[in-house]
């Protein structure tokens, strides 16, 4: 490389550094409130007794020595939409959405996808970004990739990672999908320590400058330092203008496309003058996904992401934009001011409790005189008795003692704990009932009505995480053929135990070969990702292992009411079972049930019935012939008509009875030979009579008529 070309990359590197400062600088001034909202909501949903992020700091200090309790209820709030989450995990659903690709395919699609959740621990990533998304209103995921062993190979794989802490991913403003997809750029902060910043760049240990990309205070402060260097990940899409040629192959009839640039000049004059070849043109956009590694103001690292979409994800709770300012919420912001009310009364009514007097013991000082140490211990010692002085020294007697009204709570404080706890469900939509709180004089139900409406209420958190796990699902199946372009062999458990052996060949000429082994109960798969293209959904709803239990309990309701199924359902109860040995039951009961209940195969009443058809229609058939020899066009045609009702009764198998059938056919074949008698199941009888025909209509208005 030349010092010429060395200047190049240098002045591109600024470029790419001046647009990365520029486009940031727009990230921060647009998500600045969002972001200090964020913290804060967090701080407010984990409040606790020791931090106390639930009292303002101006309010402790005029409180003091007040009690300032907090009793987090908004935690519990959110708790229940992140565990219902954690409960009905949104799948990745793979369709075929070309001729080339198959279901066969579209699912080895998902298997795949499932053994990259798994080896990426998936779930987790999902759990925490629904996490912080109920509780600051903002969360990402991202796909990586990287090899699959660290000593042996080159192949690589894709994970599926969380990012613990959102606040370190900013993307484009002007992104305008829900799931961020259109996102043009994207940048991710990584705070790494000095060791290993010097271990993994060695080259730029000492090229780190403290012009970084957020020069604005306090940010700059933290970016570069003795201990830590910031690095961060920018991404963008470079688009490239291309023109797009199509042509039909005359050998197959099939359209091809090619990029212009690919095709010979004269091949291309050619196919202009081809009227057959049906040649068209249009302008597309190639998208290229870039990455540079950028510490201080130096990009340390660039690469190439060999997908259309920047592969971080953002998770929304809500999202708002009120005059030119962008918010994001979760699930606390909403229950803010009912928590702040609920901890400043159930403080003040401890507070009064606290100020009034105990119970003491109230009597003339005589009537105490040799006992105070009962009394003294009275509020402390479950004492028997309590003996007193009946008469003074002069022989009066005196009153016994008594005790004063004891401490009662503050009926305006109480009041204001139930207003604060009513308000907290009218603003998050979530009862008692789903709270799992017991509601008195209420139905089942009223009671289930009421979760349904919390359900509704707090909804919109679970189909954001479905969408943003959707948009995982097209970036995996963008980039699934790039990265696993060579053969290897994945070894997969499916959603029903069942294992697969996938071996993946870019060259294979169809999407999917399978070959099963039952006796194993493995899948042994030939699956060739370039072939056709599919599409991606988010199915929401309970895992495998809650359907199998669903289904266990299901057949158990029905083998407790009829126990004499369990001769014929017997094996699917415990093919849905967990326990050691399951499987073994099922097998043994499927070899003892009933041959029909596993037998696809006609009865042989339904078999005899056919057996008639056939030579019903048989008979039919010679009929036909001898009428179409009269060249009797109507009649033929009328008599066609027959024959196919016929055909539909014999194609109706099992649904119709050979009882149901006989008249029908009997009737059928009466009509058909007008006036003969009506024909038994058997062998219907011969007419007595050649058939009445009408006369055949000649065409009217047809030229040569």
């Amino acid at each position: 490389m030349t010092e010429a070309d060395d200047d190049l990359d240098v002045s591109e590197d600024e470029e790419i550094v001046t647009e990365a400062k520029k486009r940031f600088a727009m990230c921060e001034d647009w998500e600045s409130y969002a972001r200090d909202m964020y913290v804060e909501d967090q701080k407010f949903g984990h409040a606790d007794a020791d931090n106390q992020y639930q009292w303002p700091n101006q309010l402790l200090t005029e409180r003091k020595q007040r009690p300032s309790l907090t009793v987090n209820k908004v935690r519990i709030h959110c708790l229940q939409i992140i565990n219902d989450a954690k409960q009905n995990k949104a799948g990745i659903v793979v369709h075929p959405t070309t001729n080339e690709a198959t279901y066969e395919a579209a699912e080895i699609y998902e298997d795949v996808i499932r053994h990259i959740e798994y080896r990426s621990r998936a779930p987790e990533a999902y759990d925490k970004a629904m996490d912080n998304a109920v509780f600051g209103g903002y969360a990402a995921c991202r796909v990586i990739s990287d090899y699959v062993s660290p000593f042996d190979g080159f192949d690589q794989e894709l994970l599926i990672k969380g990012i613990p802490d959102p606040l370190t991913v900013y993307i484009d403003r002007d992104a305008k999908e829900a799931d961020k997809s259109d996102m043009e750029y994207a940048f991710v902060f990584d705070d790494m320590a000095r060791d290993r910043f010097n271990q993994e760049y060695p080259e730029f240990r000492d090229e780190v400058s403290d012009n970084t990309l957020g020069d604005s205070a306090p940010y700059s402060q933290s970016w570069v330092s003795e201990d830590s260097v910031r690095v961060a990940e920018y991404w963008r899409r470079k688009h490239d203008r291309k023109t797009l040629v199509s042509v039909i192959n005359p050998a197959t009839g099939e359209r091809i496309s090619r990029m212009k640039e690919d095709v010979q000049p004269s091949v291309l004059k050619a196919l202009r003058k081809n009227p057959s070849a049906d040649y068209r043109e249009r302008q597309t956009d190639i998208v290229t996904v870039e990455c540079f590694k950028i510490a201080g103001g130096k990009i340390i690292e660039r690469y190439e992401w060999p997908g259309q979409y920047i592969p971080i994800v953002p998770m929304v709770g809500e999202e708002t934009i009120i005059d030119g300012r962008m918010d994001r919420k979760g699930h606390v912001r909403y229950l803010k001011d009912p928590q702040r009310i609920y901890n400043i009364q159930t403080s003040a009514e401890v507070e009064f409790g606290a100020l009034q007097t105990k119970t003491p013991w109230v009597g003339p000082a005589e009537t105490f005189e040799g006992y105070e140490e009962f009394y003294r211990a009275a509020n402390v010692q479950n004492l028997a008795f309590l003996p007193y002085k009946a008469f003074d020294d002069e022989g009066r007697p005196l009153p016994a003692p008594t005790r004063t009204q004891p401490p009662s709570a503050s009926e305006a404080y109480v009041k204001g704990m139930e207003i604060a706890q009513n308000e907290m469900m009218m603003a998050s939509g979530q009862y008692q009932a789903q709270m799992g709180e017991n509601e008195n004089a209420k139905s089942g139900k009223a009671i289930a009505e009421r979760q349904r409406q919390g359900d509704n209420a707090t909804y919109h958190f679970i189909d954001n995480q479905a969408i943003m796990i959707r948009q995982i699902g097209r970036i995996l199946i963008d980039v699934i053929p790039k990265f696993y372009d060579t053969k290897r062999i994945l070894r997969i458990r499916g959603e029903d135990g069942t294992m697969k052996n996938i071996m993946i060949d870019p060259n294979a000429q169809q999407a999917v070969q399978t070959q099963q082994d039952a006796a194993a109960r493995e899948v042994n798969i030939i699956f060739n990702p370039n072939v056709g293209m599919y599409s991606v959904e988010a199915d929401i709803g309970p895992s495998y292992a809650t359907k199998r239990q669903e289904a266990w309990n299901a057949i158990v309701q029905i083998l407790t009411q009829s126990p004499q199924l369990i001769a014929i359902v017997g094996d699917l109860l415990f093919a849905n079972a967990d326990f050691p040995g399951a499987d073994e039951i099922a097998v043994r009961l499927r070899r003892m049930a009933p041959p029909k209940a596993l037998s696809d195969q006609p009865s042989p009443q339904d078999e005899q019935m056919q057996q008639q058809l056939q030579q019903l229609m048989g008979m039919v058939q010679q009929l036909n012939e001898k009428l179409r020899n009269k060249d009797a066009e109507t009649n033929i045609k009328a008599f066609d008509a027959e024959t196919k009702r016929l055909q539909a009764i014999g194609n109706a198998g099992p649904i119709v009875t050979p009882q149901q059938a006989q008249p029908l056919i009997g009737e059928t074949v009466g009509e058909m030979v007008q006036g003969g008698a009506p024909a038994t199941f058997g062998m219907p009888q011969a007419p007595q009579q050649q058939p009445q025909l009408p006369p055949p209509m000649q065409p009217q208005g047809m030229p040569g008529a």
